[in-house]
């Protein structure tokens, strides 16, 4: 699980997480009686999702717009913090960018909401814009920046923790005059673009380009990682700059942070800019990637100290304080932090034996603590806190089979919640069918309230969809010595999708089974990682966004993989909004 999704966490959604494998759970017991199993005629094959609106997309909510991070003793509160990688990292405090006559988002961008970023990239954007503006009199044209607390999003494989930007090319059309496009335009190594529906050909605006990355090294205080554009595109730039006498140590700095990335699109359609962590971002758990690390060395010795400093606050007489520092370390991915974190699992504020709870599984602590604690635990916050946390671990499984039958039931300000109902949550996406015997054993002695909870839990690990207690028993009674594959080949065909086997011949139709219910959906999506080996965020994204990112996958390896063709229908060719994978 991400870290930023681990402190946006309830109980309820920590309740979700994922748990893992091995050992086996009993069959349904002999006193409950299998009636006949209940006959299901084919759906016909469901249509792909509807598309969203041509020029809008809305960010799927994922529960972690604003995730916040607990304040260790003078920190100031009111700045951004960058956590994690640009790939999997999160962004707490992020600040909006807001569009002005000076700083203009383009007009597919703009629809997107993408316009949230860090303290630092928002205040260079405005100090960019200002010098772009003194300059030619244009506003600065802004592409992608991240979601509200940074994250996945569909169109970039990083913009997740406030590190980066998108930037979009001034550029002139046939006439001379300045034209902006609605999204990014692609341009050949020597700056020019045809618009294939004219034929007019648009150049890339030499000129107001090189003012931007002037500007943006004149104001960046060394904080510019790389700014990712073609060769092409930079050998433009760096020839402008020298034609034009810019200053020789901003032209030194441009020659060294203007990039084509390695293994990804070349960047010929928008400049990325990246910065590095800021020294409150290190403090904070980010983390930088790279070759060229120029702080590397200050930033081990700040880390260092802090985690020094994290030993005092634990034992700080404020327990909000000691509950930040647990937190903090796991932000900071401190694994040697179990040695000594223990006995904060028994401390005297259960706020505090909650966030050392939730941090014990990211650690690796074990289950044999957790377990200990969960045997002499009453609070029932704790209590979830702890079964959420065993479900990530593979060895705890007969601990929560054996809840599933004697947990207790809980009396909160939200209601009653019982413990079997919180296993049932955790357990529901782990892909593990040794949890399927006792989920309808107990099921089947549930009240109607209870039965939902179990049933939704079986449709995920089983694809089959069934309402009551004994269609799941007569179910089993038939399927139980089939595998998982069989399971889920047969849900999906009961879903209307032609899926014989889990396999490359039915990518198409695993494609196609996105657009199912949830968890149809889920187990299509899963699938297609499993074959293609790639582990990607597609289950946050919508429907629509996911089938089009697998499709657009697959079709672009149907050679290598030795795939069928894809069916007409599917094929991305004519795009979505044209995007790039690597920006």
């Amino acid at each position: 699980m991400k870290l930023r999704y681990w402190i946006a966490l309830t109980v309820f959604g920590a309740a979700c997480a994922t748990a893992v494998t091995t050992t086996r759970s009993p069959d349904v017991p002999e006193n409950v009686q299998a009636p006949v199993a209940p006959k299901r005629e084919p759906l016909p094959p469901a249509p792909l999702p509807a598309p969203p609106p041509e020029t809008f997309f809305e960010m799927p909510y994922i529960g972690a717009d604003a995730p916040q991070i607990g304040l260790l003793p003078d920190e100031a509160p009111d700045i951004s913090r960058s956590v994690g990688t640009v790939t999997e990292g999160w962004l707490a405090n992020s600040e909006r960018v807001i569009p002005n006559e000076k700083m203009l988002f383009l007009e597919v961008h703009q629809e997107r909401g993408l316009h949230y970023t860090s303290t630092f990239l928002k205040q260079l954007m405005e100090k960019t814009a200002e010098y772009v503006w003194d300059r030619h009199q244009s506003p600065l044209l802004m592409g992608n920046f991240g979601a509200p607390g940074g994250g996945d999003i569909p169109y970039s494989v990083s913009h997740n923790s406030g590190r980066d930007a998108d930037l979009a090319f001034h550029m002139l059309a046939p006439s001379g005059n300045v034209w902006v496009p609605k999204s990014f335009v692609e341009f050949d190594e020597n700056g020019q673009w045809v618009d294939a529906s004219t034929g007019g050909v648009y150049r890339f605006d030499v000129a107001r380009n090189w003012t931007v990355i002037e500007g943006l090294l004149t104001h960046h205080e060394g904080q510019i990682q790389m700014i990712f554009v073609s060769n092409g595109l930079r050998r433009l730039l760096l020839n402008h700059a020298a034609a034009i006498k810019a200053p020789p140590a901003i032209i030194s700095d441009a020659a060294r942070v203007l990039v084509q990335p390695g293994g990804a699109l070349p960047h010929n359609d928008h400049f990325h800019i990246r910065v590095f962590c800021s020294v409150v971002d290190i403090e904070s758990g980010c983390e930088e990637t790279g070759r060229w690390q120029p702080n590397l060395a200050e930033n081990r010795a700040r880390r260092a100290k802090l985690l020094k400093d994290l030993r005092v606050h634990l034992s700080d007489t404020d327990p909000s304080i000691r509950a930040h520092a647990v937190q903090r370390l796991v932000l900071l991915q401190e694994q040697r932090a179990v040695s000594y974190l223990g006995k904060l699992l028994d401390d005297s504020d259960s706020a505090v034996r909650v966030a050392t709870a939730r941090a014990w599984t990211h650690l690796e602590g074990g289950h044999q603590p957790l377990i200990a604690q969960l045997e002499r635990e009453e609070n029932w916050r704790v209590r979830l806190e702890l079964i959420s946390g065993l479900s990530g671990v593979g060895a705890a499984k007969p601990t929560l089979i054996s809840l599933l039958e004697s947990g207790e039931a809980h009396q909160t300000p939200y209601g009653e919640i019982r413990e079997e109902w919180v296993v049932a949550g955790a357990v529901a996406t782990s892909e593990d069918q040794d949890y399927v015997a006792g989920l309808i054993r107990v099921m089947s002695v549930q009240e109607a309230e209870g039965v939902a909870h179990f049933a939704r839990a079986l449709a995920f690990l089983t694809n089959q969809q069934f309402e009551s207690a004994q269609e799941w028993v007569a179910w089993y009674e038939e399927a139980k010595s089939q595998t998982r594959d069989e399971w889920l080949a047969s849900g999906f065909q009961a879903a209307g999708f032609s899926v014989q086997k889990i396999g490359f011949e039915s990518v198409w139709e695993l494609c196609r089974a996105i657009s199912g219910s949830d968890p149809v959906s889920h187990n299509a999506q899963k699938a297609l990682m499993r074959l293609s080996g790639q582990e990607v965020p597609s289950l946050l994204w919508s429907k629509w966004d996911a089938s089009f990112y697998w499709r657009r996958f697959f079709e672009r390896k149907i050679a290598e993989l030795g795939l069928p063709q894809i069916p007409p229908e599917l094929s991305t060719a004519g795009g979505y909004v044209k995007e790039d994978e690597g920006g």
